[in-house]
């Protein structure tokens, strides 16, 4: 083969190189001869004819590169003397070399790490069979329960598999609290409960074992679980005989019938699943809490499957009025509502990446163009000796490419180890982050991109560099000629784009900090210091007795009280604060029965004591105590959102709610953020335990010092209850507060850190052009000096210069902003995005940096010898 047989001719030219160049000599020196004999022979001398053979064939060196270019051998051989060549230029501009490879590395490590989460969460399709065939399916409530979708009951889904045509099957799931006993300690494990059809619509199997029976799936009968590949090799050593066997979950046996196969993580965190038989509301049509999937049938579109649907739920709702009248229902694509709430933080975060690489490659062309005019009595040298103007352009992006290797190496390193950090720490509700990873596909991408952007910025100078002045360069290397000039204004041309892109960076980032700061001023409702939360709940055949749920509650509260560091306990079935949704229907007296018609609320169960404990005021009536027991009158209390849309106008307390009863309302209490601290306040009603008994309740633990130290106290109280019932999601309210905003804090940092390297680097570019311009105008500044122009005249000559360049910079960048801020609306709080507070702040900033930037070339000029500056020139 042709290409086998040149690499055997270069390998032979590589390692036979000293007898090669030996044999070009003697041809050269052949020719050189032949032309001195015919000197010779035409009567010159023996000197006039080796002057004249000299001039015949001039350019030996340049000769020589021409010989050696038509053997392929030779340029790997020219290759490696550039790569030897490019490592001795570089070793002596250490200074040169570390800036550029630093801020390349910094290019390269940012475009992978945000590359990688992008194809992680974004771009990675699901891991089933036809993923996009996959969907969720919701209903959506009446308009006067605020429409918002629902979540949905099991045999809402029974009759939609019944009734609908659309679908290759549909399947509910949902989470499941379980207790895992029989260790050493008891510890409650995130699970799910869900059907057979589940898995098979996903199309995944066990790797070991089998799926649920049908007699598995209905109350009543056996019961069994399906483990996780992680479960099941962590603690139980990924013993294959477990399979068959009983294992204790919420003190109950239940019989290991599969393990799920590695990488299986649906729904995500889930370590093991029960089926449907294990949900205490199986048959109840007005308990909607389950999710919902479906899979499409063949060439059916989303919105053909939504018209089939809205036909079923019309016909639920003339067969169930109560429960289905005013219902519709909603379908989305399963991988938008995993990735859809986080796509718009990734995208924004995309953006902010794709301009960081902008200004590190610029920043980058900045640097070469300036060595480039360094280099430039160099390159006369070299061109006046017989070099090509190609093989100049080789050398300098030969020096490039060792530069670029060099800082992709570093550059992957901290990729790897940043996107290592986000998996451990990141948001919660990124979702998919386990599956994150830095592998080939995205590194050789954001490599590539890279790549390809240093490659135009680089061969800018590289050109330039290779085509100087020659009689200029080597008669003086302090004239201000026209390649310079052109140079100068390039290099400014650049430093103005580079602080435009700082200036947008840096709006983007002041946007969402000013939106922190209003969030860390919102009032939850309740003081966030010195509360400590928990989880705890009690085993299904122990929930049934209501007497001993209140009970048992009632003897934590006790312990936890007994505590000296504790001033005060609660709890409720659900924390402000912690996003959980649960909410309930009701009438007010004199509202129609009409199907469909009933309002709705949030409802939270809560024990006496339980505002006290959380800070919550009482702001009208009292507030629960040990006297509403499940045989007194029934009562319920309201917060103020709900007084102002249900009682406009009117005292709410001693008015009643019709909710399966009279209920009647003692007291109003302040308003708490339930969902985060940006949603505001919902209208809330709450119920005394001890009259809706709740078998899983939040703790609530108001302390008098730091509340993290009481958690082994916390523990051990209500061990001393039921040593086998776990404490988990023990959490601090303010570690709460804090989930609720992780993606906006981390946008924040991320994009906060992205604006100030960017802003360090246009700062560099500005320093570096303004110093650039000085060493140029050196002869300019000493005839002015010598005219009679002072130091503070020179020193505002030069920031002049620098203050346009800032000024153009930053008002592109400003324009920029205000285009692209709309982005980032969603997360801001009580921000416009052209809030001007922030763009004058960040223009004054960038004015007050960039200008003191100016200030060392300035004084350097102002410092300038008119009698050594005009002598030099």
């Amino acid at each position: 083969m042709a290409w086998l047989r040149r690499l055997r001719v270069g390998l032979r030219g590589v390692l036979r190189r000293t007898r090669v160049e030996a044999e070009l000599d003697e041809e050269l020196e052949f020719h050189f001869e032949r032309e001195v004999e015919e000197q010779l022979r035409l009567g010159r001398s023996e000197a006039e004819a080796r002057r004249l053979a000299r001039l015949a064939i001039p350019g030996v060196a340049s000769i020589k590169d021409e010989c050696r270019d038509q053997r392929d051998w030779m340029r790997l051989q020219r290759l490696l003397a550039d790569l030897r060549l490019g490592v001795r230029v570089l070793s002596r501009s250490p200074v040169f070399a570390i800036v550029t490879v630093t801020v390349l590395a910094l290019g390269i490590g940012a475009a992978t790490a945000v590359f990688s989460l992008l194809n992680g969460v974004l771009l990675r399709p699901l891991p089933y069979p036809d993923p996009d065939r996959l969907i969720r399916i919701f209903e959506t409530a009446p308009m006067s329960q605020g429409g918002e979708i629902r979540s949905v009951a099991n045999p809402t889904v029974a009759d939609w598999i019944a009734r609908t045509r659309a679908f290759e099957g549909i399947a509910a799931y949902g989470p499941w609290s379980v207790d895992l006993t029989g260790g050493d300690r008891p510890e409650q494990l995130p699970a799910a409960m869900g059907s057979a059809r589940l898995f098979r619509l996903l199309g995944v199997g066990p790797q070991l074992g089998r799926l649920f029976a049908p007699d598995e799936e209905l109350p009543g009968g056996p019961r069994a679980v399906l483990l996780s590949h992680p479960l099941w090799r962590d603690r139980y050593g990924a013993d294959p005989a477990l399979v068959g066997k009983s294992i204790l979950l919420n003190r109950q046996p239940f019989t290991v019938i599969g393990v799920m196969p590695s990488g299986f993580d649906f729904p995500a965190g889930a370590l093991l699943w029960s089926s449907l038989a294990v949900d205490h509301e199986f048959d109840a049509r007005q308990a909607r809490h389950l999710s919902v999937l479906a899979r499409l049938a063949p060439g059916v579109t989303i919105e053909a499957a939504e018209a089939d649907l809205l036909a079923a739920e019309r016909d639920l709702a003339g067969q169930f009025p109560r429960n289905y009248t005013g219902f519709g229902v909603g379908l989305i694509a399963l991988k938008e509502r995993m990735v859809g709430e986080a796509r718009p933080m990734l995208m924004a975060l995309f953006g902010a990446v794709s301009f960081f690489l902008l200004i590190a490659c610029a920043n980058v062309a900045n640097l070469l163009l300036a060595r480039a005019v360094a280099r430039e009595r160099e390159v006369a040298v070299r061109l006046a000796l017989g070099a090509s103007r190609s093989r100049l352009v080789q050398q300098f992006l030969v020096e490039f490419l060792l530069l670029f290797g060099a800082a992709t190496a570093l550059g992957l390193l901290a990729a790897s180890w940043v996107v290592g950090m986000v998996r451990a720490v990141g948001p919660a509700d990124i979702p998919r982050l386990d599956g994150v990873s830095m592998d080939l596909e995205v590194a050789a991408c954001a490599i590539l991109t890279v790549l390809i952007t240093g490659l135009l910025f680089g061969l800018i100078p590289a050109l330039r560099g290779s085509n100087p002045d020659l009689i200029r360069s080597l008669k003086s290397a302090g004239a201000l000629g026209a390649t310079r000039t052109k140079s100068l204004r390039l290099r400014g041309g650049l430093t103005v784009a580079e602080t435009a892109i700082a200036t947008t960076l840096l709006v983007g980032a002041g946007l969402l900090v000013r939106s922190l700061d209003r969030l860390a001023r919102v009032d939850a409702g309740l003081p966030l210091e010195g509360l400590l939360t928990f989880h705890i709940g009690l085993p299904p055949e122990r929930a049934q007795d209501n007497a001993f749920v209140v009970s048992f509650f009632q003897q934590v509260r006790e312990r936890l009280e007994a505590i000296p560091e504790v001033v005060a306990s609660g709890m409720t079935s659900r924390l402000p604060l912690s996003g959980s949704d649960h909410s309930t229907s009701f009438r007010l007296e004199g509202d129609a029965a009409d199907p469909g018609s009933e309002r709705s609320a949030q409802d939270r169960a809560v024990t006496p004591g339980y505002f006290r404990a959380l800070g919550i005021p009482v702001l009208r009536g009292r507030e629960f105590t040990e006297d509403d027991r499940p045989d007194g009158v029934p009562v319920v209390m309201v917060n103020q959102g709900f007084a102002r849309r249900f009682f406009p106008g009117a005292d709410p307390v001693g008015q009643s709610l019709l909710m399966g009863g009279r209920r009647v309302i003692v007291g109003v209490v302040g308003d708490t953020r339930q969902f985060s601290l940006d949603l505001p306040a919902e209208p809330e009603l709450y119920m005394p335990h001890a009259q809706r008994p709740w078998p899983w309740l939040s703790v609530a633990v108001r302390t008098r010092s730091d509340p993290r130290g009481i958690v082994n106290a916390v523990r051990q109280a209500v061990a001393s209850l039921d040593p086998d019932m776990p404490v988990t999601a023990v959490r601090t309210i303010d570690e709460l507060a804090s989930a609720g905003i992780a993606q906006r804090r981390l946008l924040s940092q991320v994009l906060g850190g992205f604006a100030g390297a960017a802003f360090l680097l246009a700062a560099l570019g500005l320093y570096g052009v303004i110093a650039y311009q000085v060493t140029l105008r050196v002869p300019e500044i000493g005839v002015r000096m010598a005219f009679g122009a002072t130091r503070t005249e020179v020193i505002r000559l030069v920031l002049l210069r620098g203050a346009r360049l800032l000024a153009a910079g930053t008002l592109i960048g400003l324009i920029a902003a205000l285009l692209l801020a709309g982005s980032l609306r969603r997360f801001l709080f009580e921000t416009t995005p052209a809030d001007p507070l922030t763009y004058a702040a960040i223009a004054g900033l960038l004015m007050v940096v960039g200008l003191a930037a100016c200030v060392i070339p300035a004084r350097r000029a102002a410092g300038t010898d008119p009698v050594s500056a005009m002598r030099a020139e």
